[in-house]
């Protein structure tokens, strides 16, 4: 009984947790589409230094336009590639554009191309 109380509380701390990062996301988010770069930024740094693949994405995004931080192409592919990792589907289609097209310091590689377009198309695999 002790043991099911106790997996229940700490299941409840981890849904908890997730919903807080998901509730600060989704605020950046909307501050993103309200153009409130400045107001965005922090929420996005600290969720990506977190670990969520999603902010980490928004951020090379940011560096990419220069929006809200100095433009920095390199630090974007380098971002891209994190957010691909951990299966962010559109920074997977970046790639797979920055491949096949030599884009933003990448060589143009149709075996790298080919590998994030099939994980962009295939998430589950």
């Amino acid at each position: 009984m002790k043991k099911q109380m106790i997996s229940g509380l700490v299941m409840a701390a981890m849904f908890t947790t997730v919903q807080a990062v998901n509730d600060e996301y989704e605020e950046a988010i909307t501050q993103l589409k309200n153009q409130q770069y400045e107001q965005a930024l922090p929420t996005l740094q600290s969720l990506a230094e977190k670990g969520d693949s999603r902010s980490i994405f928004n951020l090379a995004i940011m560096y990419h336009s220069g929006v809200e931080v100095e433009f920095n192409e390199q630090k974007a592919v380098e971002l891209y590639k994190i957010a691909a990792q951990n299966d962010v589907v559109e920074a997977q289609q970046y790639l797979a554009a920055g491949y096949r097209e030599g884009w933003w310091g990448l060589p143009m590689d149709y075996q790298k191309y080919r590998y994030w377009m099939d994980k962009a198309e295939n998430p589950e695999n």
